[in-house]
């Protein structure tokens, strides 16, 4: 950050007090006494005591700090009346100041006990108004607990960008401020807030599926009858210019009244632009976890975080940073890079996945390969530790593709968790741009996402003695996951109709013939959704068109004793079909007409959604429904 001269001594110890009091930052080109850069080499002793890193590639960011600074544990007091539930929470906080209710969410969110309160703290921050300095701890309160309010996060993010940016850069002090590096003004505090932290800033909470609903018009209003006089033909006009008018030299001039629609800027566009280049500076230097931190940016395809040439330089030195890290050190955060780095085209970016990522998912997903092969199991290699490789997974986003990993509280919980891991998995892998997928790299992506739903459904199907086994499902029990699955009331979902509607579109799209993991999905479907679709609840799921169409058209593409299946996607898409994108829409009928059964292909709601949506909508031929795609 700084260059130093011939006083070294005093011009380092001055160099290090001003990084460490944040006055100096490593984005910005700050000299420390004004002089130009030279005899850099003595002095990087001084900063190595100043626990500054040293950056030789750049002479003019030649020392940094050093790891991105986390946020320590802080010692929260909560009043016992809360915690023994004597005090009404919701009339307390009715008529507290806003700083008031910005303590109170800090001390729910560090709390366990209180945790169940955090909906009441989170609807009063919506009612009222709050400073910055309040806005960083609920910003952290929200971290901590794993609060996703887009709402709430879009009011806190506002009032974080408007002082960040503004001239006043002075800010109420508080004591949890002492959790972050430097509290001094509202520019440092955000500029030294973890890593976690600046990622929520930057993806704004939006990584939600796309419906499939078309999108209502908006219709043009009408001309005010009183506006229009001020749109008129000039009259007066000089002989020359009569002259050239009558000749068609010049065309008829109109004058309009055009008023400019003013809109405001979303809330957070620009401070993510700053957030994201302090990411890009860090990349360098950082750790294993910090880099595995800053990639899940990078891990929702909607979502850009640079433009441009600046994305691509991004993309290439994180997938370099990730070369250079040892295999072994990889393997914990396998998921959160693979989903990071899916849609990466360049070339640091294939090395990355041939020499680090690759191996590290074959290391992952070896047991249970070797179990379903019946080959002997590797040196060292317990059950219980390729159970821990899934569950060891860290620092991944929490709604990869828009989808909430569970978490493992208790055992019965953990194979739901274990099941969306995999599953997550597959889709990053074989979904990936660069990625082809073989016949045994897709046997040892399928084979942990196999065990926990043949594992789920042996426990299910010993709950309801009526229920048998489909013939798709597994009769062997040496292939399921060894874990204490728990009973039929505990188990809940395995995994959501999402996140099956997104495998099998992967295994359509990597290329791949394998029947017996649509099979068991398929069970796994009927099992969960079948009884709250036949009953007409629809409380499960939100069961959205994309999803649903997607389900179909890979369900029948990839096996045909599909019927149940589709009977059930066609009942729950039945109702929202009218509104539907056209494409889904298209989808959806090719689907049902290749795999429905003959009560559904010669039943009058089908010939009236085929003839409204297309023929009279498209004059598309019918004739071609249940071959499209194929």
């Amino acid at each position: 950050v700084a260059a130093m001269t011939g006083r070294a001594p005093r011009a380092a110890a001055s160099a290090a007090a001003a990084v460490s009091r944040g006055r100096l930052r490593p984005w910005l080109r700050q000299w420390a006494d004004g002089s130009s850069a030279g005899q850099l080499s003595r002095h990087f002793a001084a900063a190595a005591e100043s626990q500054l890193q040293t950056q030789a590639s750049m002479p003019f960011l030649a020392m940094r700090p050093g790891e991105t600074h986390k946020a320590e544990e802080a010692d929260v007091k909560v009043p016992q009346e809360w915690l023994d539930k004597k005090v009404d929470l919701k009339t307390t906080l009715a008529f507290a100041k806003s700083h008031e209710v910005a303590d109170a969410a800090l001390k729910v969110a560090h709390c366990k006990e209180l945790h169940s309160e955090w909906n009441t703290v989170a609807s009063r921050l919506k009612e009222i108004e709050f400073d910055g300095t309040d806005a960083v701890l609920i910003l952290h309160s929200m971290i901590r607990i794993g609060c996703y309010d887009a709402q709430l996060f879009s009011k806190v993010v506002d009032c974080i960008e408007g002082q960040y940016f503004s001239m006043d850069l002075t800010m109420r002090q508080h004591p949890m401020l002492s959790l972050f590096e430097d509290s001094t003004n509202m520019q440092a505090l955000v500029n030294g807030l973890p890593v976690s932290h600046k990622v929520k800033l930057i993806l704004m909470d939006k990584f939600s599926r796309t419906s499939g609903q078309q999108r209502p018009r908006q219709k043009r209003s009408d001309a005010e009858p009183e506006k229009l006089w001020k749109t008129m033909d000039p009259v007066e006009m000089e002989a020359s210019e009569r002259e050239k008018f009558e000749k068609g030299r010049i065309k008829t001039l109109r004058m309009r009244d055009v008023k400019a629609r003013v809109t405001r800027m979303q809330p957070g566009s620009k401070l993510r632009a700053a957030l994201a280049a302090q990411l890009f500076q860090v990349l360098p230097y950082a750790k294993i976890a910090t880099l595995a931190e800053i990639g899940q940016v990078c891990a929702f395809s909607h979502f850009r975080v640079f433009r441009g040439d600046l994305q691509y330089d991004f993309r290439e030195a994180f997938s370099r940073r990730v070369n250079n890290m040892d295999t072994s050190k990889v393997l914990p955060y396998t998921l959160a890079f693979t989903s990071a780095m899916r849609d990466f085209d360049g070339p640091e970016a294939m090395r990355a996945w041939r020499r680090k990522l690759l191996p590290a998912v074959v290391r992952v997903t070896s047991p249970w390969w070797h179990r379903e092969n019946g080959l002997p199991w590797k040196e060292k290699m317990k059950e219980e530790t390729a159970l821990r490789l899934l569950d060891w997974q860290r620092l991944q986003h929490e709604w990869l593709r828009g989808v909430h990993l569970p978490p493992a509280e208790t055992e019965a919980k953990a194979l739901p968790r274990r099941a969306g891991v995999a599953a997550q998995l597959f889709i990053a892998v074989a979904g990936a741009r660069q990625q082809s997928v073989d016949g045994e790299l897709f046997d040892h992506l399928t084979a942990p996402l196999k065990a926990a739903v043949e594992s789920w459904l042996m426990v299910r199907r010993a709950g309801d003695p009526s229920d048998k086994a489909s013939d798709g499902a597994a009769e062997d029990s040496s292939t399921t996951m060894p874990t204490d699955a728990g009973s039929v009331e505990e188990q809940g979902l395995l995994l959501p109709l999402e996140t099956i509607a997104d495998v099998l579109e992967v295994c359509v799209s990597c290329g791949v013939t394998d029947e017996a993991l649509p099979r068991l999905l398929r069970d796994l479907f009927i099992e969960q959704y079948g009884l709250d679709i036949k009953e007409e609840r629809l409380e499960l799921s939100s069961y959205t068109t994309a999803d649903l169409s997607s389900l179909a058209h890979s369900a029948t593409f990839l096996c045909d004793d599909m019927e149940e299946l589709v009977g059930l996607i066609w009942e729950a898409a039945l109702p929202k079909l009218r509104k539907a994108e056209p494409h889904l829409a298209l989808m959806l009928l090719n689907a049902v007409v290749r795999g429905a059964p003959e009560s559904i292909l010669t039943s009058k709601p089908l010939f009236a959604a085929v003839d409204e949506l297309l023929v009279q909508r498209f004059d598309h031929d019918p004739a071609v429904l249940g071959h499209l795609g194929c």
